[in-house]
């Protein structure tokens, strides 16, 4: 496999997932580079409405879609990711709302949240056909 993984735009999930390494990197070229990290993957609702200092996330569960503040998403989420160095809030936040660190996140995580839109990647190959680097890229990233 060569190149980059294309982006599913139409993906309306959620989820999770580990890395060993992850890149995060920034419109401006600066670059982060974070070890043992969990990427949690959502959805800011169109139209977010959020109380300051939050946003609200938009989850499709089957043919609905539930909306609701990622406070409440990482109070009943939080406790069921698995620990790391770092979490990773894989959002786009296209009106580069300020967000406060969730009371749920555990003390000593560090918490990366995106400023504008996320896109992921995947380069390299290695001789077993994983890939070599993962990364999100965004406007900038706020570690919280």
């Amino acid at each position: 496999m060569a190149g980059r993984i294309t982006v599913d735009e139409d993906f309306e999930g959620f989820g999770w997932g580990r890395f060993a390494r992850l890149v995060l990197e920034s419109a401006n070229g600066d670059a982060s580079e974070l070890h043992d990290v969990v990427v949690v993957a959502l959805h800011v609702a169109d139209g977010d409405e959020s109380a300051e200092g939050d946003l609200d996330l938009e989850l499709r569960v089957g043919d609905e879609a539930l909306i609701v503040s990622l406070t409440k998403f990482l109070a009943t989420w939080a406790p069921t990711l698995p620990s790391a160095n770092a979490w990773v809030l894989a959002l786009c936040n296209p009106a580069a709302k300020a967000i406060a660190r969730p009371a749920s996140v555990p003390a000593g995580v560090a918490l990366w949240v995106a400023i504008g839109d996320v896109d992921s990647w995947a380069e390299g190959c290695a001789t077993d056909g994983a890939y070599e680097t993962w990364g999100l890229t965004a406007r900038a990233w706020n570690c919280l």
